[in-house]
């Protein structure tokens, strides 16, 4: 009986390791059907340091434009031309494949190999970072008469802080291009009349928010025409005069409109207060230096960070990914237009644990300070600090949104 059997275990055993060679063709000759190996990363620039750390995406297609798993050793990161060891590159479906630093400063050359095959160039450049003199603006909340902040646990100079801390740099940021801002903000210490305030930042209103939006809109500008936004930013907390035109919770900022006068140069404490150029926390829940902070963005001149892939609807910083998701994954990852994941911290992006800025988004920034029409004059600023005045306005973001 068991020797009648041998031969058929020995013709099933064979017809198997037929099939098996077969079907493992392309990893015993992956080379055969493969079309090309490509490289992408999330932007195009790096900081010139030992720390920040570029995300990398490895895809290997083949003949029928399909993608092919890849053994993690298979590959090999070049950079002008010479191997780097220390990149490691891992094929994970949902994560950065691999990253890359520069010490040095100047354009790279990128390129990803697997035995004969080779990417095309993936030119980066490395930049070293910015100084700035500093720059201090002064900041007033104007908070309605029934909200108790001690009650609520909010704390002006731990928001202002925490702002503070996110654009000088002084979080932990995984962002290959993150960027101390030298802007710092202040809680001004006294009214339009030249008197102590009670409370430093505070304006304690007497009122509530009104109920209709034509009726919170005029308190806001009686308040802006007092508290002139050359001479402040502008924060009220719960005082919304566009009820209804975003989802409850939303908070949102604006910049003035420059059609208020006909040379915006020329621009008058009244006539910006039309435009309604202030921040606006939605409530309490809102009321952290996260929000706020990611509204100061807005007011000095930065978009969204993601948009849409196709239309090109993204903030148009080069430093910042471009992307169109707005949630990020569970581990806070997001994947740029181009299929590259990357760790959000960007504090003008959504639901994400924003912690900087890139240098890029500063440089805006900086451009809206150095030649306002709108932001506070008089403020405290190191030797150099603001360039003056211009006749055209700086082409900026209006009307951006949290």
């Amino acid at each position: 009986m068991l020797m009648r059997t041998k031969p058929l275990f020995q013709l099933i055993y064979l017809g198997w390791l037929v099939f098996t060679l077969f079907a493992c063709q392309k990893n015993l000759d992956p080379f055969g059907e493969v079309q090309k190996i490509s490289l992408k990363a999330s932007v195009s620039f790096l900081n010139a340091d030992t720390s920040s750390r570029l995300p990398l995406a490895i895809s290997v297609i083949d003949k029928a434009g399909n993608a092919l798993n890849y053994p993690d050793s298979a590959i090999q990161i070049y950079a002008n031309g010479v191997w780097q060891p220390d990149i490691q590159v891992r094929n994970n479906p949902y994560s950065p494949h691999a990253y890359y630093r520069s010490k040095q400063p100047g354009q790279i050359s990128l390129q990803a190999r697997w035995g004969p095959l080779i990417s095309q160039p993936l030119i980066l450049t490395a930049r070293p970072k910015k100084t700035y003199p500093i720059i201090r603006l002064p900041v007033i909340f104007h908070i309605p008469q029934s909200l108790d902040l001690p009650k609520k646990g909010i704390v002006l100079k731990q928001v202002i802080a925490g702002v503070n801390q996110l654009y000088r740099d002084a979080m932990a940021n995984s962002d290959p291009n993150h960027a101390d801002s030298f802007i710092e903000f202040y809680l001004a210490a006294t009214n339009p009349d030249g008197y102590p305030l009670l409370q430093a930042g505070l304006n304690q209103l007497d009122f509530d928010d009104p109920a209709t939006n034509q009726a919170s809109g005029a308190k806001v500008d009686s308040i802006l025409a007092h508290w002139c936004i050359k001479q402040y930013v502008n924060i009220f907390v719960k005082i919304n005069w566009e009820k209804g035109a975003h989802p409850v919770g939303s908070s949102f900022s604006y910049m003035p409109l420059y059609s208020v006068d006909p040379y915006p140069g020329d621009a008058t404490c009244a006539s910006l207060s039309k435009a309604r150029a202030a921040i606006m926390i939605a409530d309490e829940n809102a009321f952290t230096f996260s929000v706020v902070a990611h509204e100061l963005g807005h007011a000095l001149g930065l978009g969204h960070t993601f948009g849409d892939c196709f239309w090109y609807t993204d903030d148009h910083v080069k430093d910042t990914p471009r992307q169109q998701e707005a949630h990020p994954d569970g581990t806070n990852q997001k994947q740029s237009c181009g299929g590259v994941y990357f760790l959000a911290t960007n504090v003008m992006d959504y639901y994400n644990r924003r912690s900087g800025l890139t240098q890029d988004q500063v440089a805006v920034m900086r451009t809206i300070i150095n030649y306002p029409t709108y932001l506070p004059i008089h403020v405290e600023s190191s030797a150099g600090g603001r360039m003056g005045y211009r006749d055209v306005p700086p082409v900026v973001l209006i009307d951006c949104r949290e």
